[in-house]
């Protein structure tokens, strides 16, 4: 019968054992859970801002090529040289009416 009871004694701490490394792994997986809810909350805070930025940058660049078609404008009708009109030849009045 001692043999039977330290049997018993034996599988009780073995599986002692065992649960106190089933419940450390439980707490290991809990806490690797949370780091990734964490994770995954930072991740779509970080989306929401991408998507902001990226919205900017469309909105600035229309609003370069905007300021540079402005620009290209400006300078092809400020390179327009108003030409003065010279006489080289003298007018000669008609002797009867054209029409």
């Amino acid at each position: 019968q001692s043999r039977t009871q330290q049997l018993i004694r034996d599988i009780s701490f073995s599986k002692q054992q065992d649960l106190l490394a089933a419940k450390a792994q439980e707490d290991m997986l809990r806490a690797e859970l949370d780091n990734k809810k964490s994770d995954f909350q930072s991740l779509g805070s970080q989306k929401a801002r991408y998507e902001q930025l990226k919205r900017e940058v469309e909105s600035n660049k229309a609003l370069y090529e905007a300021f540079l078609n402005r620009e290209k404008e400006t300078n092809a009708t400020s390179d327009y040289k108003n030409v003065t009109a010279r006489f080289t030849d003298k007018a000669i009045i008609p002797l009867f009416p054209v029409a």
